[in-house]
């Protein structure tokens, strides 16, 4: 009886555990659904280019965000494999002439990327073709049949030398990619312009505008040791060609000649502010009539303002004043009021600033202005303060016109253009190879000329020689008849130019001689500097 209780029990506890296990199944199935290779999360590696300013500081190191790929469960059911995701290689990177670069840093940035990339494959490769020429021969084992280990032997160096040959082939094949991606890169076609920032418009004041130099100052102070220590590094690479060289070296001299511009930019505005004139208010200021001539209708004037704190002056000349209108004024000035018309140059004294450039008086009586003619003058006392003397050198330049603005506008800066090249050295060090070889020339032109005409010496000498037996045989006949006496006027006639075409010929070559002497002297000599 009880073994049957027993029994049964076991039979109790296998019939739940099998209930618990297909009622987990269940649960199993319900809660845990197989993955569909469609919707897999994918991994997506960042891309190569070049990172942004934006993000990371012009200098910093630029770091790849690896994406983390969220890892499932694995579930009951088989599942397709997810196909491998690529890594980010010198493969995958997109063209460099596709990339935007927004700023010239960026650029530079980039192109040092491509070129340091080149690096470790040529190390790698250098490594393994070592590893392959220090690889010694296996020695002969006890299996190996002396045939074949003649043959392995035999074979050896040409086994050696064909796998660095596969080697260097791959590692060319890999470099003259990466080499075409930092060739493309350096050939970016679009125009990047310098982070102009609104700073070309002429928007602001002479101070704004100094400080608007100021910053462009430090700029290239920076760009160029920034493009001086990115060209050195890509030359001590040795991974540009020499047309990529010329290329870069072109768009780097562009890209400093532009903030250069922009500096001439930002001191023609100033120019253009300074140049401005600006009338001030009618005011009352110390006017002292002189002597009328009703001949002339002009009254001396002498008006001035000497301690204004704008604008002082003094202005001496005439006013051209009708009799009726003087004897109405009759040497009262209470009634007169100046406006003067003064140039937008400051001249600072102390803290404060003053405009003494005046150009133009207008003077009112009763608010009727008065036609004049006269001159400004230096205000007194200002020719001792520091700096006045060379503010008026300034001052005089811009109102004579001697001095003016160029107009300038944003397009001037903004221009693709080569900075002029200054020329170096001296004069002679310039030009003394072609002065050397005009010598030669002049030297060789001389001697062949004075040996012509020294030839031409020698036939009309021969010439004249020919005539001048003509004549005597004329003469030692005695036949004076009128044919003789012709004959004997044709052979003189013809000896005589004969005689003045030696002379001249002579002369040509002594002349000749001398200036080939001269000229080869100065050859041997401009040899010796």
């Amino acid at each position: 009886m009880l073994k049957k209780s027993g029994n049964l029990a076991h039979t109790l506890c296998i019939g739940a555990l099998l209930s618990v296990f297909f009622y987990g199944y269940s649960l199993a199935q319900d809660g845990f659904h197989a993955l569909d290779p469609a919707s897999e999360p994918s991994a997506h590696l960042p891309s190569a280019d070049p990172v942004s300013l934006d993000s990371v500081p012009h200098g910093g190191v630029v770091e790849e965000n690896s994406a983390s790929v969220p890892v499932s469960e694995p579930a009951l059911e088989p599942v397709t494999e997810p196909t491998p995701v690529a890594t980010a290689s010198s493969s995958s990177t997109p063209s460099p002439s596709s990339i935007p670069y927004k700023f010239y840093e960026d650029y530079l940035d980039s192109i040092l990327l491509y070129a340091k990339n080149i690096l470790p494959g040529k190390q790698e490769f250098e490594t393994q073709r070592a590893l392959i020429k220090e690889r010694g021969r296996t020695p002969k084992s006890q299996y190996e049949k002396q045939a074949d280990y003649e043959k392995r032997v035999a074979n050896f160096d040409k086994d050696k030398q064909k796998e660095i040959e596969v080697l260097e082939k791959k590692y060319k094949a890999e470099e003259k990619a990466k080499k075409d991606r930092l060739s493309s890169a350096i050939n970016y076609k679009l125009d990047i312009q310098p982070e102009w920032n609104g700073i070309l418009q002429p928007d602001t004041n002479v101070d704004g505008y100094n400080a608007r130099i100021a910053k462009l100052q430090a700029k290239i102070a920076f760009m160029e040791s920034k493009i001086t220590n990115t060209m050195e590094t890509l030359l001590n690479l040795e991974v540009m060609s020499k047309k990529d060289e010329e290329t870069l070296d072109k768009k780097n001299r562009i890209y400093i000649n532009r903030l250069k511009r922009a500096i001439e930019l930002m001191q023609d505005y100033s120019l253009q502010e300074y140049a401005k004139v600006i009338s001030s208010e009618k005011k009352k200021v110390e006017v002292i009539l002189g002597e009328y001539d009703p001949e002339s209708e002009k009254f001396v004037v002498n008006v001035n303002d000497y301690y204004s704190r704008t604008v002082p002056f003094k202005f001496v000349g005439f006013l051209n004043v009708k009799p009726s209108l003087a004897q109405e004024i009759d040497y009262k000035t209470d009634d007169f009021l100046t406006s003067i018309s003064y140039i937008n140059l400051p001249f600072a004294m102390g803290a404060d600033k003053v405009y003494p450039g005046a150009v133009k008086a207008d003077i009112f009586y009763k608010n009727m202005e008065i036609s004049n003619t006269g001159v400004f003058q230096n205000v007194p006392g200002f020719e001792n303060l520091d700096g006045y003397m060379d503010w008026a050198v300034r001052a005089d330049s811009l109102i004579s016109g001697k001095l003016e603005p160029r107009k300038l506008d944003s397009l001037y800066a903004m221009k693709s253009m080569l900075p002029k090249t200054p020329k170096s050295g001296t004069w002679w060090s310039r030009n003394k190879n072609i002065v050397r070889v005009t010598l030669f020339v002049a030297t060789a032109v001389s001697t062949g000329i004075a040996i012509w005409q020294n030839n031409e010496a020698v036939k009309e000498t021969d010439r004249a020689s020919v005539y001048y037996d003509n004549m005597v045989k004329i003469i030692a006949s005695q036949d004076l008849d009128p044919d003789s006496y012709n004959r004997y006027n044709i052979e003189k006639m013809g000896y005589d130019e004969s005689v003045k075409a030696v002379r001249s010929s002579e002369n040509m070559r002594n002349g000749f001689y001398i200036g080939a002497g001269v000229f080869g002297a100065a050859s041997i000599l401009s040899l010796c500097f």
